[in-house]
């Protein structure tokens, strides 16, 4: 199984950026969830539009900023980005069992 983190790199980089963010020292800090969701949204119309175009580095490039954002979302509440995968990932299995 492939980690959503796949280093302390990233966890850093997550983990600077929120500590920049509380601290001021990133001006547009006024409401992080409002703008890490913007983000969010911005992000997600990017890999439609890559997917649009077949565009595979792209979409790779486009879904790793929507991550990006998604971390950042979780970081701020304290969730495991990793764990909420797993219980998405099963709920969505067992729904599959289900319909069929």
């Amino acid at each position: 199984m492939t980690t959503l983190v796949h280093s302390d790199r990233t966890a850093t980089l997550i983990r600077n950026h929120l500590q920049r963010s509380m601290s001021g020292q990133i001006d547009y800090f006024k409401d992080a969830v409002n703008h890490y969701l913007r983000g969010l949204l911005e992000e997600a119309g990017e890999v439609s539009k890559a997917c649009r175009k077949g565009d595979v580095e792209n979409i790779k490039e486009e879904i790793g900023d929507t991550t990006f954002m998604l971390a950042l979302i979780a970081q701020y509440y304290g969730i495991d980005l990793e764990e909420a995968l797993h219980e998405s990932a099963e709920k969505i299995a067992s729904k599959e069992r289900i319909v069929r």
